[in-house]
């Protein structure tokens, strides 16, 4: 029963993160690290 809520949460992440790839604009010339530090920010914010 533990592990449930978990896997729910994953999959609403999943969900989340494919609406706000659509939604925000990624800028491609942003290097390799800021893209981390952007997707780590975005990800806190789910929470």
């Amino acid at each position: 029963m533990l592990g449930m809520p978990k896997n729910i949460k994953n999959i609403q992440v999943k969900g989340s993160l494919k609406k706000r790839q659509g939604m925000l604009p990624i800028r491609k010339d942003l290097p390799i690290n800021e893209l981390i530090i952007y997707f780590e920010a975005t990800l806190l914010q789910l929470f």
